[in-house]
Parts: structure tokens; C-alpha cells; sequence
């Protein structure tokens, strides 16, 4: 009596629905396993996500910050840019001394500048001085000597000045002016 086949029938039965929700468990827990990754792997991809959006949106607050900096920044490389001269220091001071009317009797190349003699009357050494500190290309007087000069017939002033360009990383510390 111990084989099923001679059971009577409501153990049988039992049997039979015990064994098929044994395969029915079995069949969802093998289906479910499956999912179950897939589905912890879309948490850990919505998660990843999510921090990347939060990433995303502290960053594009930070944006109209950024942008006006760079504005800022680009005046001031635009400011700076405009105060380089790209003309030889000596070829400047060699045509604003013609133009001005004065004698060149020196001129001596330094490392960020010049110093130069000149020869002239009162109003055109003015107008040099004047010419050389004209904006965008200003130079800066170091030093600036004039003296009489006798022996000259007829008699005219000397002028010795050491020049040199004004320094870029200066010019663009400045900040810019706002209207």
C-alpha cells in the first residue's frame, strides 16, 4: 500500500496538486530570478540617471553665471588685445619724433622699452610727450630729463626720456567699466 497507484482517490489528488504546485513555484521562481536581475539593473540604471540629471541640473543653474563671466572675461581680453601694439617700439618712436618736428640724436632699445634723445623746441617736446601718452597704444615715461643745450646754434632743448609699453597682465587686471 505504499505506492500512490493504490491510494484511494482524495490523497491522490492531493498528490497530483502538490506535484504540479511544485512545478507551477518552480516555473514562476525560475521566470522571476531572470526578471529579478533585469530589474535591479534598471534600479541601478534609473539611479544612475537620476544622479546624472540632479549633475545636469546643478551645472545648468550655474550656466547664466558662467556665461556672464565669460563676457566679462572676453571685454577684458578685447580691452587688453586693443592696448597691444603690433609696431616695432623704435619704428614708433622714430615716425612720432619726425612728426613732431624734433631730432632723433639717439635711441636705445631696452627690454620692455626704450630710452631716446631728442632735439627740439618747447612745443614740439610737448607735442611728443604728448603723442606718446595718447591712447590705446600709451607708453609710460620711467624717466624724463630736459636740459638746454648751448652749444646748438641757435640754441635748443634736449630731452632724455626712458619709455616703455605698459604691461598686458596690467592692462586686463582691470576690471572693465560698466555703464
Amino acid at each position: 500500500m505504499n505506492h500512490p497507484g493504490h491510494w484511494s482517490l482524495l490523497p491522490r489528488m492531493s498528490l497530483l496538486i502538490l506535484a504540479c504546485l511544485c512545478c507551477v513555484g518552480a516555473g514562476l521562481v525560475l521566470q522571476v530570478q531572470p526578471s529579478s536581475g533585469a530589474r535591479n539593473t534598471h534600479q541601478n540604471q534609473l539611479q544612475a540617471t537620476k544622479t546624472q540629471l540632479h549633475a545636469a541640473l546643478r551645472r545648468s543653474a550655474a550656466l547664466p553665471v558662467l556665461q556672464a563671466r565669460s563676457e566679462q572675461l572676453s571685454a577684458r581680453l578685447a580691452a587688453g588685445t586693443a592696448q597691444v601694439d603690433d609696431e616695432p617700439l623704435q619704428t614708433r618712436l622714430g615716425a612720432t619724433v619726425q612728426r613732431c618736428g624734433l631730432a632723433l640724436l639717439s635711441i636705445r632699445p631696452l627690454a620692455d622699452g626704450a630710452e631716446l634723445s631728442v632735439a627740439g623746441n618747447y612745443d614740439s617736446l610737448l607735442l611728443l610727450v604728448a603723442e606718446l601718452s595718447q591712447t590705446p597704444h600709451a607708453l609710460l615715461f620711467e624717466s624724463l630729463d630736459i636740459s638746454m643745450q648751448r652749444a646748438a646754434s641757435p640754441p635748443a632743448l634736449l630731452m632724455k626720456a626712458s619709455v616703455r609699453r605698459p604691461s598686458l597682465s596690467a592692462a586686463t587686471n582691470q576690471e572693465p567699466a560698466h555703464p
